[in-house]
């Protein structure tokens, strides 16, 4: 399913009834108002997802593992098509960078129209022998906080079973298995997988996925 679509209402994108202008963004770029859009008649429905974050690495010697990547966030509304400017900057949050032996890095933030999806924070880093230190990064800001489908947090890494987290979101990475790198993200704003513990090689987490914008435009 695209992600873009959960919760439009039904008829939005139907055929005969409106006028409607779909508009999807992977890359950051502009934003064209259609020539007909304006009127208090004309709608414009936004969704945003901020970048996910990389899970945390792990240092050799300890058997603390990465936590997970924080998802990004996610902002969803119905503005008037008048309150927006003729082309508008539609940035998208890159996925952050999973770091051998340090802290993953942060997802950027989503905007569009002064709306803005931000990004997930990273795992932390395992880095402690015998203690569970390698906390899950938390969800990006918005207005749709913890939402179960697409934003539920990686889990803390966990030196007792030395399980990995989990990145949070649609798509988030898998941890890592023993002495190995965490899983990346497959789906837009998914958290990196924290990395395994182990005592060899230092580890890194995985890395997280960048976010997504649709914006559709409706006459009713």
């Amino acid at each position: 399913m695209n992600p873009g679509l959960i919760g439009l209402p039904l008829g939005v994108a139907g055929s005969g009834s409106s006028l409607v202008d779909i508009q999807e963004f992977t890359t950051s770029g502009t934003w064209d108002k259609p020539a007909w859009a304006s009127g208090p008649g004309v709608v414009v429905y936004r969704r945003l997802i901020g970048g996910g974050a990389a899970g945390g690495g792990m240092n050799q010697g300890n058997d603390s593992a990465g936590g997970g990547g924080g998802p990004g966030g996610i902002w969803e509304d119905w503005i008037l098509a008048d309150d927006l400017d003729a082309s508008e900057t539609v940035t998208i949050g890159a996925g952050g960078t999973g770091v051998s032996a340090a802290d993953g890095g942060d997802g950027g933030d989503t905007t569009f129209g002064g709306a803005t999806a931000g990004g997930g924070s990273g795992g932390r880093l395992g880095e402690q022998m015998n203690a569970q230190l390698g906390q899950a990064g938390t969800q990006g800001t918005g207005n749709v906080p913890n939402s179960p489908a697409e934003s539920s947090h990686g889990y803390d890494g966990s030196s007792s079973v030395n399980v990995s987290g989990y990145g949070g979101g649609i798509g988030g990475g898998k941890g890592g298995l023993t002495n190995a790198d965490g899983g990346d993200a497959t789906g837009y704003g998914g958290g990196g997988g924290g990395a395994g513990a182990g005592l060899t090689t230092n580890r890194a987490g995985g890395d997280g996925y960048g976010g997504y914008a649709l914006i559709i435009t409706v006459k009713l």
